[in-house]
Formats: structure tokens, sequence, C-alpha cells
């Protein structure tokens, strides 16, 4: 698996940046230099958010072309680098934490994203993702859920309505949701031009109503819901509830954008209507869109489980068999 989804292609940038010394600061600043240029003011909270200090302002006349060319150069050699491997699981971390905090998939990409997305970069991100994705800190990424571990966790934000800590219920919410997500009429025409306005942007039954949910445990520091949140709220407390997966429970396992696809080609629900203006300002993609019909999904199995490798590979990006 390479680098192909944006998600994956940051977690693979900030492990470079983060874990290869001078030649991964190098790096990062020049990045720095393109982002300020390409979306003014941008550049800093990358510097920020990646923690290589403040960096020097841009050069005077930078193209953009010929800036990406040389971040993709100073990739190859932080590449060449690479990190150490005892400070493999603090790193694998960070860039996790990164990666998922900002998937803001309802919004034009952040310069940053952007350039991540440029072609010249892919090679050097899909060797460092693949890299990665076999260390052994980072196993869990890519485990199956049956027999380990799960909670349910709980943000609890002052002021907050109960929907925020209590689940609804199996087939009932089902069915609600289905009656707040329609599908487009058969034949209905399509707005041809996606207007810049937001919507619904997420693809399951996560928000009104809300079926049940658990994480996994990261190894070192325990649910992952507490450290892996996108577009983090940052709530002082959660509460974490254990819950089990019974053995002969019907799991459907998704490790990549493939599978979600194939999820999606099996039990299709076309939303262009309800979707198409967050995600075309998103991932700049034209056409139709459609998600899982999640009623369906149901019929056939107890629960899907999205792995973090998964995740890496389909968020924030129109998925195709």
């Amino acid at each position: 698996m390479g680098a192909s989804g944006p998600r994956m292609r940051r977690m693979a940038y900030e492990v470079l940046v983060g874990g290869s010394g001078p030649a991964g600061e190098r790096a990062h600043r020049a990045m720095w230099d393109v982002t300020t240029a390409l979306d003014g003011g941008v550049g800093v909270l990358v510097a920020v958010a990646s923690g290589a200090g403040e960096p020097s302002p841009p050069p005077d006349g930078l193209r953009q072309g010929d800036g990406v060319a040389m971040v993709g150069e100073l990739l190859v050699a932080a590449a060449a680098v690479g990190p150490a491997p005892e400070g493999r699981a603090d790193l694998a971390h960070q860039a996790l934490v990164q990666a998922v905090e900002e998937c803001m998939p309802w919004q034009l990409p952040w310069a940053l994203e952007r350039v991540l997305g440029d072609p010249r970069l892919s090679r050097v991100l899909g060797e460092v993702a693949a890299g990665v994705l076999g260390w052994p800190e980072v196993a869990w990424w890519s485990a199956p859920i049956i027999g380990r571990a799960q909670v349910e966790v709980e943000p609890v934000l002052a002021g907050a309505g109960p929907w925020l800590r209590t689940a609804d219920e199996g087939r009932d919410a089902l069915a609600r949701w289905s009656t707040a997500t329609p599908a487009d009429p058969v034949g209905a025409p399509r707005d041809p031009e996606p207007r810049r306005q937001s919507g619904s942007w997420w693809s399951a039954p996560i928000v009104f109503p809300r079926l049940p949910s658990t994480v996994g445990l990261d190894p070192v520091r325990g649910p992952a819901g507490l450290w892996y949140v996108e577009d983090s709220l940052g709530p002082e407390r959660s509460e974490v509830h254990e819950a089990r997966v019974l053995p002969g429970a019907r799991v459907l396992e998704l490790g990549s954008a493939a599978d979600w696809a194939s999820l999606v080609a099996a039990h299709p629900r076309v939303v262009t209507a309800t979707r198409q203006d967050d995600w075309f300002a998103s991932t700049g993609r034209r056409g139709p869109w459609v998600i899982s019909d999640w009623q369906a999904v149901a019929d056939h199995w107890d629960g899907v489980h999205l792995q973090v490798r998964g995740y890496l590979d389909a968020a924030g990006r129109g998925a195709e068999r």
C-alpha cells in the first residue's frame, strides 16, 4: 500500500520530518516556505504543529513549482536517514495524532495537504508509508477486532447535551439514520456546480442518530479514542466504558480504501445531493457520491471494523473500485 490517501500521506510526512534529524528539519522548513507562498499564514500553523521551531521567512521570488520540487528532494534525503528504531513508537504516535487531527473533509485542504498531494512527492511518501506499516510498533493498526480489547469513549463537554454520551440502539437508530439520510431519487438531475456551503459530510451513522461504536487500545497509551480525534474540540474529560465483541460476531474488516469501496458497491446509497458540496470542496472530485446503506449492511454484518490502516488509506478521499 502506498500513500494514496491524504491521511496516509500526512502520516508519512510527519514521520519523515519528525524522525530524520536535521534532514527532516530542512525538509520541513522548505515545506513551510512553499505553503506560505501558496496560502499566506498557513505555514505558521504547519510549523507549530510539526514542532520544528520558528522557520525563516520565505525567499523572494519563490515559484511554487521550484519549491515543491525542492521539498521532494529534501524528503528523499530525509528518507535516506530515516528514524532510529528506538524512537518509532513515539514517532508513529505523534504522526497519527497529526494525521487524524487535521482531517477536515468539509473544507478546502490546507496548503500543506495540497502540496503533499503533488505527484512529485507520491513516490517517497508511499515508500515511507509502506515502511511504517511494517513496523512492529504499529501492528495494531492492522489488527482484526475479534479477540482484542475494545472500549467506548464518550467525550464530556461543558454544556453538551446527552447525545454526546448516549449512543442510540441498533435497528431503531439505523431506521432513523435511513430517514435522515435520503437517497437521491432515481433519475434526479445532479447540480452541475457544487456550491460553497456546508451540509452533511460524514459517511457512517456517527451523528444524529449515532450507533454504538468502539475503539481499540494503543498498546502504550490505552484507548485510541482519547488520542486520535478528527478536528478535536479538546474535551477535558471523557468517559471510558469496557466493551466486548462476542467471538461469534459477524464483523467485516476494512483495511483499505478498496475494502471501503467494495462495501459501498455491495450496499450503495447515492447521496450526491447532500454530500457533493462538502466533498467537492475537500477533494476536488466532480461526479456522483455514494455511501453505504448502513441499514442494508446490518442485514449481513453485526459490525464493521475500520482498521487504523484502512482509515489512513480511505479517509478524506473518494474511494473507487
